[in-house]
């Protein structure tokens, strides 16, 4: 199927691309992706979160046009009686929740009304992002219900840049970093780009503190003096 695009979405989407094959984000590539997509599908709300292999939770939420109490709130309880990401998950692809469950049905759940309504988040995409059999990460992608259904074009062209986030996500760094648990690379990767601890703490969802905590084992690991430090090591790592 053929996807239009105009000039400035052309310039988004091929310019995300690159950014994420070169490694050069200035933010977290997710929160790239995350923009680049609420963009290029006129997207209302969304939220993406990683899913914890050990136990099972999501968790790292990442929101756009909604609330930190959102995702506290999911986190906390409603995903254990979530009827629409289970579904969702069994597809490889961007799906629209119509296509999974009839919106007759989808609007009687508790879910959709306690949870989801009050945001207006009607007409809605979910894309899972795996390597393997591990998850990566997933985007929840939504319109309200007095807005038209994504079509087509939009799930081509979230579908577009999970593949490239997907190769970010999964590039091989340097053995060094091996040092470093999941947590503190990824906050390595993001002193590398540029951002700063309030930068981290609002992307990851965790508070200031815990950040600073994450930053100084970075340096004791790595025998790094100062943020400097780390970001040129993270950078060299990543280019062999």
């Amino acid at each position: 199927m053929h996807c239009t695009l105009t000039a400035s979405e052309l310039d988004l989407l091929t310019s995300t691309v690159a950014l994420l094959s070169r490694g050069e984000t200035s933010c977290s590539p997710r929160e790239a992706t995350a923009k680049a997509i609420f963009t290029l599908t006129g997207a209302e709300r969304m939220a993406s979160y990683r899913l914890d292999p050990a136990t099972g939770r999501y968790h790292e939420p990442l929101l756009i046009n909604l609330q930190t109490t959102h995702a506290a709130d999911y986190m906390k309880t409603l995903q254990d009686n979530d009827p629409i990401t289970p579904r969702m998950r069994r597809y490889s692809k961007a799906m629209r929740i119509a296509d999974v469950l009839p919106l007759k049905d989808f609007e009687k759940t508790d879910f959709y009304n306690d949870f989801l309504r009050p945001e207006d988040m009607y007409h809605g995409v979910n894309v899972f992002l795996r390597s393997g059999r591990r998850e990566l990460c997933d985007f929840r992608i939504f319109r309200g219900r007095s807005s038209s259904p994504f079509a087509e074009r939009d799930l081509m062209l979230i579908d577009t840049l999970a593949v490239y986030l997907t190769q970010a996500l999964d590039r091989p760094v340097g053995s060094e970093l091996d040092l470093l648990t999941a947590r503190e690379r990824e906050i390595a990767e993001l002193v590398a780009r540029g951002c700063t601890d309030g930068d981290i703490a609002r992307v990851l969802g965790i508070s200031f503190s815990t950040v600073r905590t994450h930053v100084n084992r970075c340096f004791e690991k790595l025998s790094c003096a100062n943020r400097s430090e780390l970001a040129a090591f993270v950078t060299q790592r990543r280019r062999h």
